[in-house]
């Protein structure tokens, strides 16, 4: 990683793309754990002989394999928040998970309460934490159209969206589409999507074999709810561009 000096307006952080400290496949190194540190006291340091008042914050995961590389208490010395990613807890990319290639949300309230407990565990408050949303759904191709609930088994990402034109994911705007969609042409079967209130999460199966988890504006409000009411210190979306223009979200 390098940092390149711009002046007293702002710096830019060079790291490989993809790296997660200390997992070789992810283009980290042991080195990591201090080197992050240290990154982050240069950015106090340059910012603060800069004269200008500059907020720093760095985004963390969910997963205690990743989070063990993380000096949480040490960086937060230097940090204002921490930018928890607690989306993409599942995807087409847990296809060799030990534990099945199963469809999931990819979101889901009940392990991001366990995963917080992870921060609270080495004394991070709840104030310095920042819940993360994901304006976009995780997606699947099931095995076998009949078993479609969470837990059923996958063979693949789902169908590229024709705007995201990606494998795997689908824009809020898109799942959006795809509802009011089925609603206006009565000859196809309108999409019904179900709330699991438990993971604050919904999904639904379209195009026979396609299944898809997501965001809204009520499991939105159930993670805004309960986010409030442990003291977490803000929230933040990836990314604005994907959501509707309307903001039904």
């Amino acid at each position: 990683m390098s940092l390149i000096s711009c002046g007293n307006m702002a710096l830019t952080v060079s790291t490989s793309t993809g790296s997660i400290p200390g997992h070789l496949d992810r283009c980290g190194n042991p080195d990591d754990t201090a080197n992050y540190v240290l990154l982050l006291k240069t950015l106090r340091e340059t910012f603060g002989a800069s004269g200008s008042k500059f907020g720093l914050t760095f985004t963390t995961l969910t997963s205690y394999w990743y989070l063990r590389w993380f000096d949480l208490p040490k960086m937060l010395q230097y940090a204002d928040r921490i930018s928890v990613m607690t989306y993409d807890l599942h995807g087409s990319w847990n296809a060799d998970n030990p534990i099945g290639n199963i469809v999931q949300g990819h979101t889901n309230l009940t392990e991001i309460k366990l995963a917080m407990e992870l921060y609270w565990r080495v004394e991070i408050p709840p104030s310095k934490l920042v819940l993360g949303f994901g304006f976009y759904g995780r997606s699947f191709t099931l095995s076998d159209p009949s078993y479609n609930s969470p837990g059923c088994t996958f063979s693949g990402a789902s169908n590229p969206g024709l705007c995201s034109a990606t494998a795997g994911i689908l824009a809020y705007y898109e799942i959006q589409e795809l509802i009011n969609q089925h609603k206006a042409q009565k000859k196809i079967e309108a999409i019904s999507p179900i709330h699991d209130r438990d993971a604050a999460v919904k999904y639904f199966t379209f195009g026979k074999d396609q299944w898809v988890s997501y965001d809204d504006k009520d499991t939105f409000k159930q993670k805004v709810d309960w986010a409030n009411s442990v003291g977490l210190g803000g929230a933040m979306i990836w990314a604005s561009d994907l959501g509707e223009y309307t903001d039904t979200a």
